[in-house]
């Protein structure tokens, strides 16, 4: 009876194995080919989270310069069909971030440190940067696998 139990216990984790193996490559495959139809929607929705949770602030001024700077560096950026929107947001401390879809956000806060046109342009630029190289996704796919492998990990040590 013991055995039968330990075969069945490898059978199943081999099987399980085998699963998170294809689903790992699977996963690798998939987001090897972005869609920024599909990554604005994400980021549309994640943005709606985020703005539920913190004020955007309506500063006619900031918001204009924060825009002006932005589109001119996406102008000559190289992901070209990216629509971004450039928002500022009521946050606790001095704070840029981007999230997908072209989401960029700074926190009111962070003016207060700014001392130039030429610095705002640098920490847009920086989120930019993040936006075009798909670091959000990147950083969510990896972690996706590597909780994979732990799963795994456990599934085969039964630790």
């Amino acid at each position: 009876m013991r055995k039968n139990r330990k075969l069945i216990n490898k059978l199943v984790s081999v099987i399980v194995f085998l699963l998170m193996t294809f689903l790992l490559v699977s996963f690798n495959s998939f987001s090897a080919e972005r869609d920024l139809n599909k990554e604005q929607k994400l980021g549309k929705k994640l943005s709606e989270n985020i703005e539920k949770k913190h004020e955007v602030v309506e500063d006619s001024q900031k918001n204009l310069l924060i825009r002006q700077i932005g589109n001119k560096l996406v102008k000559v950026s190289e992901l070209k069909g990216m629509n971004y929107h450039f928002k500022i947001l009521n946050m606790e401390g001095p704070n840029a971030f981007s999230i997908p879809g072209g989401y960029i956000y700074v926190t009111y806060d962070l003016f207060d440190y700014i001392q130039s046109d030429d610095e705002l342009a640098g920490i847009l630029a920086h989120e930019i940067a993040h936006v075009i190289h798909n670091h959000a996704l990147k950083q969510t796919r990896d972690n996706t696998k590597y909780t994979l492998l732990t799963i795994l990990a456990v599934l085969l040590t039964g630790e």
